[in-house]
């Protein structure tokens, strides 16, 4: 419940936690690995994108970031010519 509160009402973001989640602890228990091996797996698909929101935060700044200094060039070499 904390992971789909992370998401808040992202309903892509949301399925996709559930059927990672789904397909990791089916798989597990189709080959059989241990107890401490399930609840590594389980916890690890869980948990695969809670730093989704930050990269996309970083993301969009890089990107912004990019597009200024794209201008400044543009603005710089190739309106002067």
């Amino acid at each position: 419940m904390e992971m789909i509160d992370l998401y808040k009402g992202d309903v892509k973001r949301i399925q996709h936690f559930c059927k990672v989640y789904s397909y990791a602890k089916l798989i597990a228990q189709l080959e059989n690995v241990d107890e401490n091996t399930q609840l590594i797996l389980e916890a690890a698909a869980l948990t695969h994108d809670i730093g989704i929101h930050l990269c996309g935060e970083n993301m969009e700044a890089l990107t912004e970031n990019f597009r200024s200094r794209k201008d400044l060039l543009l603005r710089k070499y190739y309106w002067q010519s």
